[in-house]
């Protein structure tokens, strides 16, 4: 059944207020949604065959994902933006791509700045958010691009194309893990003060550790060595000083990492998640997969569709309209080209945060050290001559 952009837009205002609809306003609310993703699926294809066209040249190794937007995520844009439209709204359908370092995700940029598709602006300019070179208040970081692709009766619809960096991509989906376990939404800002902090002040550590080429490919030692060099090139003798900025602000980051407990938080985290179905993690193939999270059960179930199965938006939607209302239990349709890629391009749907924890570590073992050298260059000589 085909609806009118009248029809969307009414639909989202039905969101805005669905706790005071009938069943069966709900379900009909439901079925629009079900077809605006659905009418974004093959745009949304066609924006990562463009995408993987241009970047696998640029990074072979290069991660992949796509995904429509989460009925719970519409309703909080449209709760944070009143006069925004859900026909309207730019992404709906979204990919995102992992690329290894800077530099590379520069080049993706400029060549994607390019193409027809990404000139969606009167003046055939691009929608770029660069929040790489300007990051979010939260400390978010990553490239955004708004394009425009076909789908398959030759309407155009936005898709949402996010580049990131494995550094930023580990913080992005550990603040996701984070909001998922606490029910936060540090993600819309709406989250406590101290772990909203937190996650500044990691990002910015995170930062330096992304200027380093190939960062989270090296073992710990050589990652330790590589964050403390580019420290010192970045603030040199500073870091020793107590009363100097760069050393307040690492003493900070570290007691709110021992204050909030956060390398035992996240280890459970995942050791509390049952994964019920794990056949995405041997299948070779694409397509969707349906991940229903329940925190009260700590079960993860993954259900897995063929690439074009009309029945995947079906089962989301019913899986949604089953536990709507219901904040213990998250509903995700997302898929990689490779079903084994799926934990790497959505580590927070499985809590796992291996990346995170091992850049966290870092950051604690420096401030150790740094510690150390303070108590051998300037309290032990003290010590020693009140002894002498």
């Amino acid at each position: 059944m085909q609806y009118t952009g009248k029809k969307i837009a009414r639909a989202g205002d039905d969101l805005r207020v669905f706790d005071s609809l009938s069943d069966e306003a709900l379900r009909n609310m439901m079925e629009v949604i079900s077809f605006w993703r659905q009418a974004h699926e093959e745009p949304v294809k066609n924006a990562l065959d463009l995408l993987s066209s241009i970047v696998i040249p640029i990074d072979k190794n290069a991660l992949f994902a796509r995904r429509m937007k989460r009925t719970a995520s519409i309703y909080g844009k449209l709760i944070r933006y009143p006069k925004m439209s859900l026909y309207k709204m730019n992404d709906i359908g979204g990919c995102r791509v992992i690329i290894r370092d800077r530099q590379s995700l520069y080049k993706a940029l400029k060549e994607l700045r390019k193409r027809p598709e990404f000139q969606i602006l009167d003046d055939n300019g691009c929608k770029v958010n660069d929040y790489i070179k300007d990051a979010k208040a939260d400390g978010y970081r990553s490239v955004h691009i708004i394009g425009k692709f076909a789908g398959a009766d030759g309407t155009e619809r936005f898709v949402e194309v996010q580049l990131r960096t494995p550094i930023q991509h580990c913080w992005a989906t550990a603040v996701e893990i984070v909001d998922l376990f606490t029910n936060q939404s540090l993600k819309t800002n709406q989250g406590s003060p101290e772990w909203s902090s937190l996650f500044i002040q990691l990002s910015s550590h995170f930062d330096v550790m992304d200027k380093v080429k190939g960062f989270v490919n090296f073992n710990h030692r050589a990652r330790f060595k590589f964050y403390s060099d580019q420290m010192k090139t970045e603030f040199g003798k500073a870091l020793l000083d107590r009363d100097s900025l760069p050393y307040i602000a690492m003493k900070q980051c570290n007691d709110c990492l021992a204050a909030l407990n956060v390398v035992q938080l996240f280890d459970g985290f995942a050791n509390s998640l049952n994964i019920v179905d794990e056949k995405h993690q041997t299948n070779g193939g694409e397509g969707y997969v349906l991940i229903t999270i329940d925190l009260e059960k700590s079960e993860v179930t993954a259900q897995t569709f063929p690439p074009g199965d009309e029945e995947a938006e079906k089962a989301y939607a019913n899986e949604e309209l089953i536990h709507s209302g219901n904040s213990s239990v998250v509903v995700a349709m997302v898929s990689t080209p490779k079903f084994s890629e799926l934990r790497l391009a959505y580590p927070n749907y499985f809590a796992d945060s291996t990346v995170f924890l091992s850049c966290v570590l870092c950051i604690t073992d420096y401030f150790a050290t740094m510690q150390a050298n303070y108590f051998s260059k300037a309290v032990l000589p003290r010590y020693q001559m009140r002894r002498a």
